[in-house]
C-alpha cells in the first residue's frame, strides 16, 4: 500500500493530527537544484509508518533510503508518486523487508497535490507538506511521457530529519 503525504493547508481533514518530527527532501529536476520540500510527520498516529519513513529518509536501513531516487510518476491536478529506490519505476522488489521498528510493505510514497476522497480508507496518511508547497504545484506539471513518468528526473538529492 502506498503511503500519502497530505498537501498542505486546507487539506480536507477533520482534525489535523500532531506533527511529531519534520523531515526534508531536497529536489533536483534533470540535475539542477529545485528547492527543498519539508514533510511533517504523524508520529503519534502512525508510529510505524513515520519510523519507516524516517528510516529511509536517512538511510539508516543499510540498504538503500530515499536519498538519489527518483519521483518515478507526476500525475497533474492529482499526485507525485516516489520512493522506489530499487528500481525507480514503481515495481522495485527492495520494497519488501522489515526493520527494527517494524513492518513495511512498501518503501514508495506520494503527496496528493489536490482532494482524493476516493483514496480515503485505502491508504495511510502519515505527514503533510509544511515547507515548499510552491515546489510541490510546479513538480505536478513537469514534462512527462505517456505513462506519466517525468522526462527529466526528479530526483531526492538529499534528505534527512530537521531539528
Amino acid at each position: 500500500m502506498h503511503s500519502p503525504i497530505r498537501r498542505g493547508p486546507g487539506s480536507s481533514a477533520s482534525a489535523e493530527p500532531e506533527v511529531t518530527q519534520r523531515v526534508f527532501l531536497d529536489i533536483e529536476v534533470g540535475g539542477r537544484p529545485a528547492g527543498r520540500i519539508v514533510v511533517g510527520l504523524y508520529g503519534n498516529e502512525v508510529p510505524k509508518t513515520v519510523d519507516n519513513f524516517v528510516a529511509l529518509a536517512t538511510g539508516e536501513t543499510g540498504f538503500g533510503g530515499y536519498k538519489g531516487s527518483a519521483f518515478h510518476r507526476v500525475v497533474p491536478n492529482f499526485v507525485l508518486q516516489g520512493g522506489d529506490f530499487d528500481r525507480g519505476n514503481g515495481t522495485g522488489e527492495a520494497m519488501r523487508y522489515v526493520i527494527a521498528a517494524g513492518s513495511l510493505d512498501d518503501t514508495r510514497f506520494f503527496i496528493t497535490t489536490a482532494d482524493t476522497p476516493w483514496l480515503n480508507g485505502k491508504h495511510v496518511v502519515f505527514g503533510k507538506v509544511l515547507e515548499g508547497m510552491d515546489l510541490v504545484n510546479k513538480l505536478q506539471f513537469v514534462q512527462v511521457d505517456r505513462r506519466s513518468r517525468p522526462v527529466q528526473p526528479v530526483v531526492i538529492a538529499d534528505c534527512g530529519v530537521l531539528a
